[in-house]
């Protein structure tokens, strides 16, 4: 599954929406879900600016709205 991306790779940086592979389905436990929509917010800022504690790179994003598209084992 190809799918785009807001990307952050350097902190101070300005992130960037990149195309994304997946290549492997959800694991027991967790879901696929096709995202239609996602926000940034100050969460998102908060992780731009975080000097080292939180790692890199990173997806942005995690208030996301979609549809479950497959689900993992038990």
């Amino acid at each position: 599954m190809r799918f785009g991306a807001a990307v952050l790779r350097g902190y101070e940086d300005p992130f960037a929406v990149e195309e994304v592979i997946l290549n492997a389905g959800p694991a027991d436990g967790e879901i696929l879900v096709r995202i239609a929509g996602c926000g940034l917010c100050r969460t998102d800022l908060a992780v731009r600016h975080s000097a080292g504690r939180s790692p890199l790179p990173a997806v942005l994003g995690h208030e996301g709205a979609g549809v479950v598209v497959e689900t993992g084992g038990p």
